[in-house]
């Protein structure tokens, strides 16, 4: 049986503030109800991982935003994701860090999953790489200057997976795959850069483990493996 939605109101003079727990959607590979909340850990092949070895993202709130309603999800971090449903699926459309009073729209919207589930779907997109750094160059990091153009297809609608969180199952797996140009070293030049990746997603759930690949190791360009796997959530 689904749980009530329980909901608290206060009037405040001519304001209505709503604090609402909204039940869980156990048919959604990408749920949004408000209260969810996924625990991830960190798991690379890096010498350097990230200080930080565990995320956590909550759904914050439902909004408007430029005349669209759109849900908020929350980095522990303290980064916002915009997140707008529509006939096509599920876009984010803008972010929003803590240090920045409005969000910051996306300049096209990224997509996360198509409406139609269906093996051999697919669909483009730009992606940061977020692994890849400069040896020798300040700043290390290439997420701020390089985007790769990506092609992202649904490989499998069935799948199960085994992570921290448990068993899980059936799960849509998303492929992706792209490239960008950049100077490597000085014997190799100028030369294509791949990314790729690879996510699940399971019904009830929503995103249970994300792979990600940036090969590279020249004197000047260093690149590696992460992953991010469920360890908890909480509808």
């Amino acid at each position: 049986m689904r749980p009530l939605l329980v909901c608290a109101t206060a009037l405040l003079g001519a304001t209505a503030l709503t604090a609402c727990k909204a039940p869980p959607d156990d048919q959604s590979y990408f749920p949004l109800h408000v209260g969810a909340r996924w625990t991830y850990a960190l798991r690379t092949d890096m010498a350097k991982p990230p200080v930080d070895a565990t995320l956590v993202l909550s759904v914050e709130r439902k909004e408007t935003l430029d005349g669209e309603a759109v849900t908020v999800r929350r980095s522990a971090s303290g980064v916002e994701y915009y997140i707008r449903e529509d006939g096509r699926g599920m876009v984010r459309v803008a972010t929003r860090t803590d240090l920045e009073e409005q969000p910051q729209m996306d300049e096209a919207p990224i997509r996360i999953l198509p409406a139609r589930l269906d093996v051999g779907a697919q669909w483009s997109g730009t992606a940061a790489p977020v692994l890849l750094q400069r040896e020798l160059e300040f700043p290390h990091e290439l997420k701020y200057e390089y985007r790769a153009s990506m092609t992202y297809r649904i490989a499998a609608i069935d799948d199960t997976l085994e992570v921290p969180a448990g068993r899980l199952g059936p799960c849509v797996r998303v492929e992706g795959s792209g490239m960008f140009k950049i100077y490597k070293d000085g014997l190799v030049g100028v030369a294509d850069q791949t990314i790729d990746s690879t996510e699940w997603y399971c019904k009830g759930v929503g995103l249970a483990r994300f792979d990600r690949d940036e090969p590279a190791d020249s004197r000047m360009l260093k690149g590696g493996k992460v992953s991010y796997v469920l360890t908890d959530y909480e509808p």
